[in-house]
């Protein structure tokens, strides 16, 4: 597809939710999306099944890792959240279990909302400190609990805002200043109730 450069719009939202990620096919000339269904793709130049083989490679190997489809949902989610790019998952648990088992390893600590998805919940219960990883949940809308949990080997800070199921509101830009002070890596925001329309969290960490 001949998605447009991401840089050059100046679309409001509700015109970047129906065509950003789009643009017109090269070959059939479609104007809508196409929906790919094949798993594997013919490479111009030889490619390995990994993605660890992808640095510096554009096109599409094997579905497990993107088709076009999905990479002109991903395009348009990068738009609406105003981001560098985006990784689109089969499940929002998918994506969730690959972000706390990517970054956390044996030995750091998590800061999580005490009010949460039940799924996220129950991984960051059950599963992270089988792991070696710690765990502390509190409530992350008192930022002075944030920062009296936080230690040296506190990787990651979880904020759900508005969070679910009660709707309650974390200072997104307040906990961006305190990972700073406190040597936080990672922030992870989950706005999945605001969605990109009502809240767009990496606007607010800088």
């Amino acid at each position: 597809m001949e998605s447009e450069d991401r840089s050059n719009r100046a679309w409001g939202p509700q015109t970047a939710a129906v065509h950003a990620g789009e643009g017109i096919d090269p070959t059939t000339r479609a104007s809508s999306p196409n929906l790919v269904m094949s798993s594997t793709f013919a490479p111009e130049e030889m490619a390995g099944f990994s993605a660890r083989n992808r640095e510096g490679y554009e096109g599409f190997v094997y579905g497990r890792l993107s088709n076009p489809t999905v990479r002109q949902l991903e395009e348009k989610l990068a738009v609406l959240e105003d981001a560098e790019d985006a990784q689109a998952y089969a499940s929002g648990m998918a994506a969730t279990h690959a972000l706390l088992a990517g970054r956390l390893s044996v030995g750091d600590h998590l800061i999580v909302s005490d009010s949460n998805y039940v799924g996220t919940a129950e991984l960051v219960r059950d599963s992270l400190p089988r792991w070696g990883i710690e765990v502390t949940p509190l409530d992350t809308s008192d930022l002075a609990a944030i920062a009296n949990a936080a230690r040296p080997e506190t990787r990651m800070l979880w904020i759900e805002t508005p969070a679910n199921p009660i709707m309650r509101l974390t200072d997104i830009a307040a906990c961006a200043a305190l990972k700073r002070d406190k040597g936080i890596r990672d922030l992870v925001v989950d706005s999945t109730f605001a969605s990109p329309l009502g809240c767009r969290p990496l606007d607010l960490v800088d």
